[in-house]
C-alpha cells in the first residue's frame, strides 16, 4: 500500500506501460526471428560453401554427391525453418498469453471491478441508501471519482437533511397555519390546500376541498370576481388584501381577504396561482358595527339642536356638527382642520377666546350667557359651554353653543307681560277710582235735569215762591244753553263710563275659562276702546279712520274674551299704525263670517302694505319696522301665540306693497277638551 501510495500509477500509465511491454515483447520476438533467420542464412551459406568445396575437390563424384548434398541441405533447411517457425509460434503464443493475461488483469482490476462497485453503489443509492460511501479505496482516477462521489454524497446527505428539516418546518407551518394556504390552476382547480383552508370552507378534509373542479362557481359568491382577481394579478403580478365574498360548502357566504401571485415558468407562461386566504367576516362585522356606531354618534351629534365644535390645542377645528354647518354656512369637510376664528365668525372671537385659554389652563368648564351674534342679518343670542376633553389620550376643547334667542325673547315677553299686568292693574285701580266721582257727576247731572223739568210740582212751587214761573226758568236755561251743557255732561259721563267698563273688562285677569262669546260684540267694544286709546288718538287719530263693517250671522265661539279682545286691539293698532305716513282715505274693513267649522274675523286696511321679507317675519317676537322707541315688536307675536297656542286657531296675513294688508283670525266653533 505504501509503494502504491508512493508510486501513484494511474490507469493511463499502466495501460501505457502495458503497451510498452507489448512493444518490447514484439521487438524481442522480431530480434529472435531475425537472429533465427540470420542463423539459417549462415547455415545455408556454410552448406553451400561446403558443397561447392566438395564439388571442386571431387569432380568425379559430383553428380552423386551433389544430389545427396542437396537432399541433406534441403532437410537441414526444412529443419531450420521448422525450428524457427516453432520458436516463433511459441514465442508469439507466449506473448499473446502474456499480453492477454496483462490486459485481463488490467481490465478486471482497473475497469470491471471499479465499475461493478460503482454500479452496486448507485443501485443502492437509488434504493435509498444515502449514507454508505463509495468503497473503491483506490488512488487512481477511480479514487478521484470515489472522492468526488463521497463528497457529493456527504453534501447531498447534508442538503437532504436540511431539505427534510425545511420540508418538515414548511409542512408544520403549512398544516398548522391559521390562515388558508392554497395553490390552484388558472382554469379553476385546487392543486394543494392546507387544513385551515379546508376548515375555512367547511370541508371535512383537504381532499374534499381539493375535489372542487370549478372554483368560479363553487367557492366565489360572484363567479366573475375570480376573473377580476386573475386579471389584476396579470397586470400587477400580485393582489394584496383583496376582499371578496366567498361561499362555504353549506352555502353560507363570508368575507375573505386574498393575498396571491402568479407562478410562471422560464418562458413567462403561467403555471399556477399561489396565495393565502383569511376569513375576515368577524372583522367586517366589527368594522360594520364600528361604522354604524360612528354613523350613529355622528347622527346624534348632527341631530343635536346645539352647535358642537371641537378644537385641538392649536385651536384647529376637529369637530363641526350639522347645526354648526347650518349656522355658519360652512360644510364640515371645509371647516375641519381650519382655525376656529377663521370659520366660526358667527360670534365675535373676542367674546370667547380668553375663556378658551382659561379653560385650557385650568381644565374647569366655563359658561358664557346670552352672547349676541349676527345670523343672516338678525341678532341672535347664544349660551356657550366650553369644557375640556377628559378622555385619556385626548386633548382639546369642546364648544357647546345653544341658541337661546327664543328664550331671551320669551323672558322679554314675560317682563313686558308683567309690565302690562302692572299697567293693567294700575289702570283697573284708576278706573275704579275714577268710577266713583264719575257716578256722582252723572247722578248730579240727572238731578239737575230733573230740577229744571216743569213737570215736577216742587220745581213749580219753588219758582213761584221766587216770583217767577218754572217755564221762565226753563226758557232761561234753554236760552243760556244750560240744557245742552247738561246733555253734553251726561253724554260725556256715559261715554267715560263705557270706556272705564271696557278698560276693566280688558284688564280683568282671565279665569282660563272658555265661554261662548259674540265676536261682533267683542269687536265693537274693542273698536270703541281703540278710539279712546291715547296713543291711537293722539299719534294715529284712530277717529279719523273710516271703519267699514261687514258682519254675517255667526255663532258664538268659545274663547277667553279678554285675550281675543287684546288680539283684535293689536290688529286694529297695527292697521292704524300703517297709516302713519298716509292719512288720506284711511279705511279699515272688519269682516266676520263663517268658513268651514271656524268663524273668521278679518281686519283689512288700505295702507302701504308689506314686502315679502317683512311678510315672512311679521309674527316674529321683537321684529318691528318702526323706529326705536315707538314699538317693541311684541304685539303681533303675542296675538299669534294667543290665537294658535291658547285657542287652537289660526292667524294669517296677506299683503302686497301699495295694496294694504289683511289679517285673518280663525277660531273654531267647538273646542276640544283635553
Amino acid at each position: 500500500m505504501g509503494l502504491r501510495h508512493s508510486l501513484k500509477i494511474s490507469i493511463q500509465s499502466r495501460l501505457v506501460l502495458a503497451m510498452i511491454l507489448s512493444a518490447v515483447s514484439f521487438a524481442v520476438i522480431a530480434t529472435v526471428l531475425l537472429i533465427s533467420f540470420v542463423q539459417v542464412r549462415n547455415d545455408i551459406s556454410q552448406l553451400v560453401e561446403t558443397q561447392l568445396s566438395q564439388t571442386v575437390a571431387n569432380s568425379q563424384l559430383a553428380d552423386a554427391q551433389s544430389t545427396s548434398a542437396a537432399r541433406n541441405t534441403t532437410a537441414d533447411i526444412d529443419r531450420t525453418i521448422v525450428t524457427s517457425g516453432a520458436i516463433v509460434l511459441a514465442l508469439l503464443l507466449v506473448l499473446m498469453i502474456l499480453l492477454g493475461a496483462i490486459y485481463v488483469n488490467l481490465f478486471n482490476h482497473h475497469i470491471k471491478k471499479p465499475m461493478e462497485t460503482i454500479r452496486q453503489r448507485l443501485l443502492a443509492f437509488r434504493q435509498g441508501d444515502y449514507n454508505s460511501p463509495m468503497p473503491l479505496d483506490r488512488e487512481d482516477e477511480w479514487g478521484q471519482i470515489e472522492e468526488v462521489f463521497n463528497d457529493m454524497l456527504t453534501a447531498l446527505v447534508k442538503s437532504w437533511s436540511t431539505i427534510q428539516e425545511s420540508e418538515q418546518r414548511y409542512r408544520h407551518l403549512f398544516d398548522n397555519a391559521t390562515e388558508g394556504i392554497f395553490q390552484s390552476t388558472i382554469s379553476g382547480e385546487f392543486l394543494n390546500v392546507n387544513p385551515a383552508m379546508a376548515q375555512m370552507f367547511g370541508s371535512p378534509s383537504v381532499a374534499d376541498l381539493k375535489s372542487c373542479t370549478n372554483l368560479h362557481e363553487q367557492i366565489y359568491a360572484d363567479p366573475q370576481e375570480r376573473d377580476r382577481l386573475i386579471a389584476e394579478m396579470k397586470q400587477r403580478g400580485f393582489v394584496h388584501g383583496r376582499e371578496v365574498r366567498m361561499r362555504r360548502k353549506d352555502g353560507e357566504l363570508f368575507w375573505a381577504a386574498i393575498n396571491g401571485h402568479l407562478v410562471r415558468d422560464d418562458d413567462g407562461q403561467v403555471l399556477s396561482i399561489e396565495g393565502t386566504l383569511n376569513d375576515i367576516s368577524e372583522r367586517r362585522q366589527a368594522e360594520e358595527s364600528l361604522r354604524k356606531l360612528q354613523a350613529d354618534l355622528q347622527n346624534i351629534v348632527d341631530s343635536m339642536p346645539s352647535v358642537l365644535i371641537g378644537v385641538n390645542p392649536e385651536l384647529n377645528v376637529t369637530l363641526w356638527n350639522r347645526q354648526a354647518e347650518d349656522m355658519s354656512g360652512i360644510a364640515s369637510a371645509q371647516a375641519v382642520g381650519q382655525k376656529l376664528t377663521d370659520v366660526y365668525t358667527l360670534i365675535d372671537p373676542v367674546r370667547y377666546l380668553s375663556t378658551l385659554e382659561t379653560v385650557w389652563q385650568s381644565g374647569v368648564p366655563s359658561r358664557l350667557q346670552k352672547i349676541p351674534a349676527v345670523s343672516q342679518g338678525n341678532t341672535r343670542y347664544f349660551n356657550l359651554l366650553i369644557y375640556p376633553l377628559s378622555l385619556k389620550g385626548s386633548s382639546g376643547l369642546v364648544i357647546h353653543a345653544d341658541d337661546v334667542t327664543e328664550k331671551v325673547q320669551i323672558e322679554d315677553i314675560m317682563m313686558q307681560s308683567e309690565k302690562m299686568l302692572s299697567v293693567g292693574s294700575l289702570a283697573a285701580g284708576m278706573a275704579h277710582e275714577i268710577n266713583n266721582p264719575l257716578a256722582v257727576i252723572l247722578q248730579n247731572v240727572q238731578v239737575m235735569e230733573s230740577r229744571l223739568s216743569p213737570s215736577l210740582d216742587k220745581n213749580r212751587r219753588t219758582a213761584e215762591e221766587l216770583g217767577m214761573s218754572i217755564e221762565q226758568v226753563a226758557e232761561y236755561s234753554r236760552l243760556r244753553g244750560f240744557d245742552q251743557m247738561i246733555q253734553s255732561i251726561s253724554s260725556a259721563g256715559q261715554r267715560a263710563a263705557r270706556i272705564i267698563e271696557n278698560m276693566l273688562s280688558f284688564s280683568r285677569k282671565s279665569c282660563s275659562e272658555f265661554i261662548p262669546c259674540s265676536l261682533v260684540d267683542l269687536l265693537e267694544k274693542t273698536i270703541e276702546l281703540a278710539a279712546s286709546d291715547y296713543d291711537m288718538k293722539h299719534h294715529y287719530d284712530f277717529r279719523t279712520i273710516r271703519i267699514v263693517r261687514d258682519f254675517q250671522p255667526v255663532p258664538d265661539v268659545p274663547c277667553e274674551s279678554g285675550q281675543i279682545q287684546q288680539v283684535i286691539l293689536n290688529l286694529l293698532k297695527n292697521s292704524a299704525q300703517a297709516f302713519a305716513q298716509k292719512s288720506e282715505d284711511a279705511e279699515i274693513r272688519v269682516r266676520i263670517f263663517m268658513q268651514a267649522e271656524q268663524v273668521c274675523l278679518q281686519v283689512e286696511d288700505n295702507g302701504p302694505g308689506m314686502d315679502e321679507a317683512t311678510l315672512k317675519r311679521v309674527f316674529e317676537p321683537f321684529y318691528t319696522t318702526k323706529e326705536v322707541g315707538i314699538g317693541t315688536g311684541l304685539g303681533l307675536s303675542v296675538a299669534y301665540f294667543i290665537v294658535v297656542e291658547n285657542h287652537k286657531g289660526r292667524l294669517t296675513v296677506t299683503s302686497k306693497p301699495g295694496e294694504g294688508s289683511c289679517f285673518s283670525l280663525y277660531l273654531p266653533v267647538t273646542r276640544e277638551v283635553g
